[in-house]
């Protein structure tokens, strides 16, 4: 019934209102900065990763230092080196390995319960901007400024397959839940889907005119979310391969996305304000307003119903997003409705 609803609302064509019905304000229950004294200059968050099964928390930045904490980050259990900025770090699903790659094209790959095991690889001759675990946890996608999409496993850390993409500039990349499609996007604005294991071209959806730099697919594998320069979130629909409508943005980019559940869409921007969509209710359900800088990254702990987000202000915020009215600390501040 949910899926049918929300198929039901991203089906409408585009430039539809969007009522914001009752909404509640999300508060932020703790804050990690990087700062440890509160004065010395900290590091931009641009990653963060949860390891439920760990009980760990895992952010990288411009310091080129990958920090390992405890679940909340009540402790920092150590720090891993590496060659740049770290611009983009996943987990996998299983809280085996970590991944981190840098300006440099190198990716760091190790065990966030070992700072021993970390290693490095040379992929890129480039900069790499955006990983992926695949959802078994085997392979790991990475890609960047070339054209090309990596593969690697991650058992040996060795390169398995090029997959060539349309741009020299990517953003973003995302397995589907099932591992089944990987789908990448950047500069071209356009989407480029692959099938796997036979990694097989399954298609390019032009979904934008500028830049995208954020990919999410909803938990079912259906809708594939899209966002980035043009203040617009895109939804496609993979299993009628049409368009499922768009939300357009009164003001800033997208800079990350994450579905919470079937109908709950989280959206980082670069207004330092991070946006959760309800698709069943047609509306805007909160915007949860704490960070002082754009929003670098999110992470949701499905089993706690906790959001965890990644600032260039330095901090790492977590947000419960349990449904109902949720007492806040700080006044909730909306956006104008979305079309």
């Amino acid at each position: 019934m949910a899926l049918a609803v929300a198929l039901l609302v991203l089906a409408m064509p585009a430039g539809t209102p969007l009522a914001v019905g009752q909404t509640a304000t999300f508060s932020s229950f703790r804050t990690v900065d990087s700062r440890r004294d509160g004065r010395s200059p900290g590091a931009v968050v641009t990653a963060i990763a949860a390891e439920p099964r760990a009980g760990l928390m895992l952010t990288a930045g411009d310091d080129r230092k990958i920090r390992v904490y405890e679940a909340w980050g009540d402790r920092l259990r150590f720090t891993v080196a590496c060659d740049e900025w770290v611009h983009a770090l996943d987990a996998d699903s299983a809280g085996r390995w970590f991944a981190a790659v840098d300006g440099m094209g190198t990716v760091t790959l190790g065990s966030p319960t070992d700072a021993a095991s970390a290693k490095r690889v040379k992929v890129a001759n480039s900069a790499l901007r955006a990983v992926k675990f695949r959802p078994d946890g085997r392979f790991l996608a990475v890609a960047g400024f070339e054209p090309t999409v990596f593969l690697l496993d991650v058992a040996t850390g060795r390169v398995v397959a090029r997959l060539p993409a349309e741009s020299a500039d990517l953003r973003a990349i995302a397995f589907s839940p099932d591992g089944k499609l990987l789908a990448a996007a950047g500069r071209s604005g356009s989407v480029r889907l692959w099938t796997l294991p036979d990694m097989r071209p399954f298609g390019d959806l032009p979904l934008s005119h500028r830049r995208l730099r954020a990919l999410a697919f909803s938990p079912d594998g259906r809708i594939l979310a899209a966002g980035g320069d043009e203040a617009a979130v895109f939804f496609y629909d993979l299993v009628n391969r049409a368009s499922a409508g768009r939300w357009d943005l009164p003001s800033g980019n997208i800079t990350v996305l994450t579905f919470c559940d079937a109908d709950r869409l989280a959206a980082g921007t670069t207004e330092n304000l991070i946006l959760v969509y309800d698709l069943a209710s047609r509306s805007v359900a909160a915007g949860l307003q704490g960070h002082t800088g754009t929003i670098a990254c999110l992470s949701y702990l499905a089993d706690q119903g906790v959001l965890v987000s990644g600032s260039f202000d330095t901090t790492a915020q977590f947000w419960r997003l349990d449904r109902g009215p949720v007492v806040s600390e700080r006044p909730g501040v909306l956006p104008e409705p979305l079309r």
